[in-house]
This record gives structure tokens, sequence and C-alpha cells, in this order.
């Protein structure tokens, strides 16, 4: 990990309520894998007094940038918002742990809902050159949510699915997941809590033709105080005892979450947009 006075490159609007914005940042842009996150001081002073963490989207490391997708939701992401090209921003990073996958090529199944598709296609520019096939599954409320396709890589089958039938699938994004985890090898999912629970709720049913042997790996999105594992504001119930998101992971894998995601009180909603910081 390393602290870092990125600059501002842009910072523009890609979607309805979705923007991204450019760092240069080529320490943090040199060191950082698919999953892992930076700590953001959105601010030029102690408002807001946290930090925000942000996962990335993508990274150029011969450039030195990196690109976080956020959406604007609090205090903290509406003076990020307002940062402009050539401005300098406090961050620390790269933290957590990154994605686990196999040295030979096959099939990947990613699953994204809302923002949880940003680390998703960090790992597919990864993974891509080693010549491996991928799959997106990306869920939203509404069509105009969505991550363009311009955004994420042309050799990526992205398949969408919205709650309102706007554009591709009418429906939750889980409800995708049968028809491509028999040509999967591995599955990787970020989303929210309550998307996580239908997925959750089909793994412990043993649905889609389960493999046990098959790993499925979560990226967590849980909010943050600290971000290295000090305020224990983020932990998370596995079979391993108590785990901080932000330092044991935010990648675990789905069987190590059963008793969290039944322990939260919105266990029982679907939905398919996921909350920023």
């Amino acid at each position: 990990m390393v602290q870092e006075l990125a600059k501002v490159v842009s910072n523009e609007p890609v979607a309805d309520g979705l923007l991204v914005i450019r760092l240069h940042s080529p320490e943090i842009a040199r060191q950082c894998r698919p999953a892992q996150f930076v700590h953001v001081r959105c601010g030029d002073g102690i408002d807001p007094l946290l930090l925000r963490p942000f996962s990335m989207l993508t990274v150029d490391r011969e450039a030195g940038t990196l690109d976080i997708l956020y959406q604007v939701v609090g205090h903290g992401t509406e003076i990020l918002k307002n940062r402009r090209p050539g401005e300098e921003i406090l961050q620390l990073g790269p933290l957590g742990k990154t994605f686990s996958t196999s040295p030979n090529p096959g099939n990947l199944l990613m699953v994204g809902g809302g923002i949880g598709t940003a680390p998703l296609v960090f790992l597919a520019e990864t993974m891509i050159p080693q010549d491996y096939a991928v799959t997106l599954l990306a869920g939203a409320r509404t069509a105009e949510r969505h991550l363009p396709a311009e955004l994420v890589p042309p050799e990526v089958e992205y398949v969408l699915a919205t709650d309102d039938g706007s554009a591709g699938y009418h429906g939750p994004v889980t409800d995708l997941i049968a028809d491509y985890y028999l040509w999967s090898d591995a599955v990787y999912i970020c989303g929210p809590w309550p998307m996580l629970t239908s997925i959750d709720a089909a793994y412990q049913a043993r649905r889609w033709g389960w493999n046990s042997t098959k790993p499925i790996q979560v990226s967590l999105e849980n909010q943050m105080g600290c971000a290295m594992g000090v305020c224990l504001g983020c932990v998370v119930t596995t079979p391993r005892g108590y785990q901080r998101v932000c330092r044991d992971g935010p990648v675990f894998a789905l069987s190590e979450l059963h008793q969290e995601i039944i322990s939260r009180p919105e266990h029982s909603i679907r939905q398919s947009e996921t909350m920023g910081p």
C-alpha cells in the first residue's frame, strides 16, 4: 500500500447517475489488481472526514492511470463529482486482496449488479489476453443505469438485465445465471447484498447444475472507516470467524458468506442496483 497524490485527468458522466473519474496515479496503477480498491479523500480538507473506498474499473499501467466508476449517493461522492481535471486527490492503495484465478485458460462467468460491474470489467481486461472466454451478466434498474458497452472489452459477451425490462432480460440478473453456469469454469460476483441473497439461495439449494468443485468468488462492497483493518467497521461473519472486508477481503468464497447473508435484515429483498459510498 502506498499513499499517493493523484491528479484528476477527467471526470465525466457515462450513464444516468454514473460517472468515471480518471486519476493519474502511477505508483498505485503499477501495483493494483482486480478487486483491489483505493481509499480516496473526496475533498481537499477534512470534509468529509473519512475517505471513501472505490474499486477500479480499468487500469493503464503504461499511462499510470486508473479509472473509478462511481455513483453519486452521498456527501462524499457529491464532492467527488465536482473535482476538475488538474486537481489533486489524496488516495491510499491498492488495498485488499485480488481474485484468485486458474493458470489454465477457461470460461469465466461474471455477475455484476450496478457499480459492482467495475471490478469485473477490470478482471475481464486482465484475463482476456490470457485466452480466457468471459461472459459478464450485468443487472441494473433501467437501461440508462447500465455501464455503456464501449467501456467493456469487446471480447466480452456482455449480457444485460433490467428491473423494468428497458434493456435485455426483464428481471433480476440472477435469473440468467442458470443459462451460463454449466458453461463456466469459475464464477465471479460483485453487487449489493440483496443480489447476493438470491445467489446464495440458489447455491444452498444446489440449483444451476451445481458443482461443488467450481469456485464462486464474491467481491464485497461494504462501506468502510479506515480501510486498513483497524476500526473493524466492515467485518463479516464467516466460518473462520469475523473477517475484515478491507484486509481479509474484499474477495471471499460464496460458501463463506452464507451466515452473513441470512443474518442481514434485507436478505429477503431482491434488487439489482448497488449502493455506493
